[in-house]
């Protein structure tokens, strides 16, 4: 990064042989006067940089990917300098996001340019795969009670009708979540769990305390239940210690209780029991290895994680360039 931007620096003609490049001081100061600032994680001068590049007192900005997103500086163009970050593929994502901070007409620009150097048997490939873009995947329909659950505890939604109004908003509903059959079990879910539930006679729902306390605490709403199970079913403890050594075994992650799926008396009540039990006997409960690559749900059989199809793929125009091709003595 001081590399890259002593060289510039250089390019603008400033003095920059003898400068030490692990000198910060030298370094700020030189680049400052010839109008180029860098930014990064550990970089001291970072917030003077962003503000002199925001008001257009420095011409070149030496950043890396923490400019590349809520940052919206006046920017006329963008090079992406690698296609690797460390020994990784750089993501699509952070690609386009970096070419997005070019001509932003918020910041006072009335058009950009994006450029990304890479080498000649790079080219084709990147061009695919930025023309191709990426896709965005919901992930609310994998845990809608979570979500439903803090939508009533925040009374956005009371009524079935309300909750399917939400729900038909969502980016989830439209990723092949036909219908409302998902709010539905999720719904139903969370009046097992005693965190929704309806007073006689009226056609609405109101949260339980168990309810509230899981949406505050954002606990999984799996956990809550059937750490709340194991409770009930736990003999009462004579002192706190005892109480609070009869709860650890109980509070793993849900992701954790395998043995509640394709319980023959139910999978959360069947978790719980053994939980219970395992208090008791003081017993271990060894997590029971699974085959590589394969993975189970974090919910319980009673609120299946549903799978969605792919949203329609973002795309976006961009130059990718051979390295070769923008030479210079200012290039790293």
């Amino acid at each position: 990064m001081r590399a890259t931007a002593l060289a510039l620096a250089a390019d603008r003609g400033a003095v920059t042989a003898g400068v030490d490049a692990d000198d910060a001081e030298a370094v700020e100061r030189l680049c400052t006067k010839a109008g180029v600032r860098l930014h990064y994680r550990d970089w001291p001068y970072k917030r003077e940089a962003e503000q002199a590049f925001r008001n257009r007192e420095a011409g070149v900005l030496v950043a890396t990917s923490t400019v590349a997103a809520g940052v919206n500086p006046p920017t006329g163009a963008v090079i992406v300098a690698d296609t690797t970050i460390g020994l990784d593929r750089v993501e699509v994502s952070t690609v386009q996001q970096m070419f997005g901070r070019a001509g932003r007409i918020g910041a006072g620009e009335r058009e950009g340019w994006a450029f990304l150097l890479a080498d000649s048997g790079e080219r084709a490939p990147w061009q695919a795969r930025l023309a191709a873009g990426y896709t965005v995947r919901s992930w609310l329909g994998d845990h809608l009670p979570d979500h439903l659950l803090a939508e009533a505890v925040q009374e956005r939604v009371s009524t079935v009708e309300e909750a399917e109004r939400w729900w038909a908003g969502t980016l989830a509903a439209h990723q092949g979540h036909a219908g409302v059959e998902p709010l539905r079990e999720a719904a139903a879910f969370l009046t097992t769990a005693g965190c929704l539930r309806a007073p006689v006679g009226e056609d609405r729902w109101e949260t339980s305390p168990l309810g509230r306390l899981t949406s505050r605490f954002m606990v999984d709403v799996a956990l809550a239940h059937e750490l709340a199970t194991a409770v009930r079913e736990a003999p009462v403890p004579e002192d706190a210690f005892t109480a609070e050594r009869s709860l650890r075994p109980c509070s793993a992650p849900a992701s954790r209780c395998w043995n509640r799926r394709r319980s023959p008396t139910g999978p959360v009540r069947h978790c719980a029991a053994s939980c219970a039990r395992r208090t008791r006997s003081k017993s271990s409960h060894r997590r029971p290895t699974s085959p590589r690559g394969t993975s189970r749900n974090r919910y319980p059989a009673t609120w299946p994680a549903r799978s969605s199809t792919s949203s329609p793929t973002a795309r976006v125009s961009s130059a990718v360039v051979p390295s070769t091709s923008l030479a210079s003595p200012s290039t790293p």
